[in-house]
């Protein structure tokens, strides 16, 4: 799971024995992006369940670009758009 906040962006790992997930990393959001905002209902806050191999699958496919852009757009469900230049 990971969860974003407005300073913090934080990566649980979540087993079939702990639903709830224990916190293994937490990050100043300055620590890896450049350009961030965070907007919800939820004070700013979104919690979300990510598929890592897809996620880092993703992430490597950008990793030769100069430029990355995630953006979260919600749309009936929700979904996570990795622009690239």
């Amino acid at each position: 799971m990971v969860h974003l906040q407005p300073k913090i962006v934080s990566f649980y790992l979540t087993t079939q024995f702990s639903q709830s997930g224990q916190c293994f990393v937490e990050l100043a959001v300055p620590a890896i992006f450049e350009d961030y905002r965070i907007e919800s209902r939820s004070e700013n806050e979104i919690p979300m369940l990510v598929n890592i191999p897809n996620l880092v699958r993703a992430l490597r496919s950008s990793v030769t670009s100069a430029f990355v852009e995630p953006q979260l757009n919600w749309f009936r469900n929700v979904h996570l758009k990795l622009s690239s230049s």
